[in-house]
Order: C-alpha cells, then structure tokens, then sequence
C-alpha cells in the first residue's frame, strides 16, 4: 500500500507530451501540455514539463512548470521544470520554485503532426 502511495504521488507530478487536434482537424503535438486559443489555434509548452493555459483574453500562455489561473484572470506557473501550482482557498497560488507569470513566448506553435 505504501508503495501505491509513493508511485501515486510521483505520478501525480510527471507531465507527459501532449497532443491536440488544431481548427483545421490537424493533431499538433508537443513537448508538453498543450491548450487551444479561441480561435482553435493549438500552443504547447517548450518543455517536457511545462503547463499551458488559456488567458481570460483567450491567448493560450506557458510556464516551465504546471499552472494556475488566479482569481485577477492571470495565469502563475511554478518556475521549476515540472514544478507544481495550486490555489488556496483564499484563491492564493503557490507554486514549487517560486511563481512566474505565464508568456505566450513560452509557448510553441511550430508543431509537427
């Protein structure tokens, strides 16, 4: 049981690559998680173990770590590869590493199939 516990709770922070299918029916796949924009458009984080969200202004946005919107509409991600985030219940986000705001920079939209 121990050990069901500990291969949960690594399990529980590997991110794996992510694939999505784009407006025109295309799957783009990338090195990590992977969002659409609101006109469809698929963005993937760079990294293996990076996050991607979509922003209250519908532009997805990427972080090296996992990420979390807060309640102003922003979007934190930790600044550790495969790093976590969550919010509180005061709606506070803690992120490993420190947060760092998410950038579409952050983000590839050169996708293979």
């Amino acid at each position: 049981m121990r050990i069901l516990g500990i291969a949960l709770l690594f399990f529980s922070f590997v991110s794996f690559a992510d694939c999505m299918q784009d407006i025109d029916g295309q799957v783009r796949c990338g090195k990590g998680m992977c969002e659409r924009d609101e006109y469809g458009h698929v963005f993937c984080a760079k990294t293996l173990e990076g996050g991607a969200m979509r922003n209250q202004d519908g532009q997805v946005v990427c972080g090296v770590g996992q990420c979390v919107q807060t309640l102003d509409g922003d979007v934190l991600c930790s600044a550790e590869k495969n790093g976590g985030a969550a919010a509180d219940l005061e709606g506070e986000v803690k992120c490993s590493g420190g947060c760092i705001k998410a950038t579409n920079a952050q983000c590839d939209n050169r996708l293979g199939q």
